[in-house]
């Protein structure tokens, strides 16, 4: 779907009104800035060209300022619960983007989670009366208020 924006630039009006920009001196001045910093980023060694390069900054990048960890430690938690979810056998090949949740609290990371846990945690509120109740819930047998289900 294209927006009225993208509609009018690909209309006869936008095409000339864009092409009248570029070769202005304000057009002229923003492609040079562009270009320039391009250049300086590439010399400076900041330009990332692949895409698995920026992935693994942006990564790196979640982990530090989210969680105060980096992909080391990630990787030595995964290694420590045998490379699955903490709760579960599921593997990071398993989940949605390829890695476990940081499961964690105010005092630091506890484990890595699949995403199913982690969310389940979070609905329980991450202390242990909800997760109780949960259990007890769970393990009723029989009560099944005079109804049978035969």
């Amino acid at each position: 779907m294209t927006t009225p924006q993208q509609r009018y630039n690909k209309s006869p009006k936008g095409r000339r009104r864009t092409r009248i920009y570029r070769r202005s001196p304000k057009g002229t001045q923003r492609r040079l800035n562009w270009e320039r910093n391009k250049f300086n980023q590439k010399a400076r060694g900041t330009h990332r060209q692949t895409i698995g390069e920026k992935a693994a900054y942006q990564r790196a990048y979640r982990l530090k300022r989210y969680f105060g960890t980096d992909a080391d430690e990630y990787n030595r938690l995964l290694e420590a619960q045998g490379g699955h979810c903490a709760l579960c056998q599921r593997t990071p090949a398993g989940e949605v983007y390829g890695v476990l949740c940081i499961d964690h609290d105010q005092y630091g990371v506890r484990g890595l989670l699949c995403r199913a846990h982690n969310i389940a945690l979070g609905k329980f509120g991450d202390n242990e009366t909800g997760l109780r109740k949960a259990l007890n819930y769970v393990m009723r047998k029989g009560e099944h208020h005079g109804k049978s289900f035969n």
